[in-house]
């Protein structure tokens, strides 16, 4: 069985539920559970993790948290305490392995290759970050090696158990608060440098590697292997301040994410401060996003 956990409040629900139905859709040879990790959601809103357990047979577990352990993480609106129930996985779940994922994401192909990584002596399967190489970053964190993006990550839950994570994460993140940008993030690349696997970018495909090749972040020698799964990655990662439904979100394919919020119509957001999933809409979307990459690649000439 596969084990896979999201996070999310009632903001955010919706955006969940889609990629929570992005996976059933993509791994249907799969025996999976599905954890929704969550301090309490409006019954409208569980009602759509039902939906979809309903719909493809597979259990989805709507899983009220308990935040002492993380009670010390100052929250903000941009990474609200939500944020932080990744570190309760561990005590929360009676299995030695889970795949957490972010909400702004979408699944389009299996993830058994990738989950059933071997993990042994690591903390996690994980990612680059797509300014793995930017010398700014690696200046505020202090970590001058590969980086990880904490969006994906196949936790080897047995580890942390036996290496006391939680506790070393929730540490770093009350210490520095204030001096990181990515409180989670950082905590992590930090206190487990040496013990991440760094596995292919299609698993966590992220926006800074759309546009020009020339303006990532990255090695230039690592450019080929961005390259080969640009247009067809297996997770997409949309870690941009503007989400695919909001407006101006300046990701290239907005289309993957509407491909499974217009699959079933609880899914489509009505909520007009989050944006209505409309043809209409849409078309204006793609038209000021192909403006935005337009704007990138004029050079002003003095």
């Amino acid at each position: 069985m596969m084990n896979i956990a999201l996070a999310t409040d009632d903001r955010f629900a919706r955006p969940c539920a889609v990629c929570v139905a992005s996976i059933l859709e993509n791994n249907k040879d799969e025996e999976l559970h599905i954890y929704i990790l969550t301090c309490g959601l409006l019954p409208t809103n569980v009602a759509l993790f039902t939906k979809l357990s309903d719909i493809y047979q597979q259990i989805i577990e709507v899983k009220v948290v308990d935040t002492t352990t993380i009670k010390d993480i100052k929250a903000n609106e941009r990474f609200p305490i939500a944020n932080y129930y990744r570190l309760l996985l561990p005590g929360l779940l009676d299995v030695d392995r889970v795949l957490y994922l972010d909400c702004d994401i979408i699944v389009r192909k299996s993830l058994k290759d990738f989950y059933y990584t071997d993990l042994d002596g690591y903390a996690c399967a994980v990612v680059e970050d797509h300014e793995d190489d930017y010398i700014c970053l690696q200046n505020r964190n202090g970590v001058y090696g590969k980086f990880c993006n904490a969006g994906v990550l196949v936790m080897n839950l047995k580890f942390w158990r036996e290496n006391d994570v939680v506790n070393r994460l929730v540490d770093f993140i009350v210490s520095n608060y204030g001096k990181i940008l990515y409180p989670d993030q950082d905590a992590l690349n930090y206190e487990m440098r040496g013990k991440l696997k760094f596995c292919e970018y299609t698993y966590n495909f992220q926006v800074g590697w759309y546009g020009p090749i020339e303006d990532v972040r990255m090695h230039k020698d690592k450019w080929g292997d961005i390259l080969k799964y640009k247009d067809d990655p297996a997770v997409v990662h949309y870690n941009c301040t503007e989400k695919p439904w909001m407006n101006l979100c300046p990701h290239p394919h907005t289309e993957w994410f509407f491909e499974y919020a217009d699959k079933y119509d609880f899914l489509r957001m009505k909520n007009p401060n989050i944006g209505e999933f409309t043809i209409q809409y849409r078309i204006i979307q793609r038209l000021l996003s192909s403006l935005m990459e337009l704007s990138k690649k004029v050079k002003v000439r003095r």
